[in-house]
């Protein structure tokens, strides 16, 4: 599967999109999760994308809107986070707890999005690993899909997405 190629970054993108669509407690994992791990600073995108003003809180308020979810209380998202914690280091599932989603599935959008990566990454940019540029390159192209939508909400001009993409390459 393409997951076999992902990067240890790439992984982590994905693995964090889930944690927050689980959070909310969401049945499937759509494309607009994906954006919000991209700011974690360990990537180094961050900088990036604070030259053209794209902002974390703002697409959060963006995906809260889409999806129409209440906020949750602090303590119910600690409570997630500890679960997930503790579940990595035990490998115990506490499945009746009322935070989780279990059967998390992938939308089509996301498939076809992370099936399009590794498309790019392999023919285009001529690596069979899938980088998280790569990745979030794939996420602005995707014309139809939701996650393209909101990153060109971000862009006052056309000039200003072929900068970021320039830079990304």
């Amino acid at each position: 599967t393409y997951f076999d190629f992902f990067s240890k970054d790439t992984f982590k993108i994905i693995e964090y999109a889930k944690y927050l669509a689980q959070s909310i407690k969401m049945r499937n994992l759509t494309s607009e999760f994906l954006l919000l791990p991209f700011f974690d600073s360990s990537l180094g995108l961050t900088t990036i994308f604070k030259e053209y003003t794209i902002n974390e809180k703002q697409i959060g308020e963006i995906i809260t809107s889409i999806h129409d979810t209440k906020p949750r209380t602090f303590s119910e998202i600690k409570d997630y986070f500890f679960y997930k914690a503790f579940n990595k280091i035990t490998s115990i599932s506490l499945e009746n707890t009322s935070l989780i989603t279990i059967n998390l599935k992938y939308s089509y959008d996301v498939n076809v999005l992370l099936e399009k990566a590794a498309d790019n990454a392999l023919l285009r940019f001529k690596t069979p690993i899938i980088t998280p540029e790569i990745l979030f390159i794939t996420m602005m192209e995707q014309k139809n899909n939701k996650v393209s939508k909101i990153i060109k909400r971000f862009f006052k001009n056309e000039t200003n997405w072929y900068l970021l993409r320039y830079q990304l390459i």
